[in-house]
């Protein structure tokens, strides 16, 4: 999923993911900046956040072991 108009500054991730052992997700955006963690799949929703993300369009996303996975930003 991608976010454009990302003023800068924090942005929080929420993410879903089926099944069990280690998901991943990450959020890409301008000048090669990434901010991820690895994470247990069966956890249920979880949110981090990302602080000094520069402005612009942030790209997110997730990936299970199985199932359907879902991700979403906010700022």
């Amino acid at each position: 999923m991608s976010g454009h108009g990302f003023p800068g500054g924090t942005v929080s991730i929420d993410a879903d993911t089926g099944g069990s052992g280690t998901a991943i997700w990450g959020i890409d955006g301008p000048h090669g900046y990434r901010c991820s963690t690895r994470f247990s799949a069966a956890g249920g929703v979880r949110s981090w956040t990302c602080s000094g993300v520069p402005a612009g369009t942030l790209l997110a996303t997730v990936a299970g072991p199985a199932g359907p996975s879902v991700v979403g930003i906010r700022w």
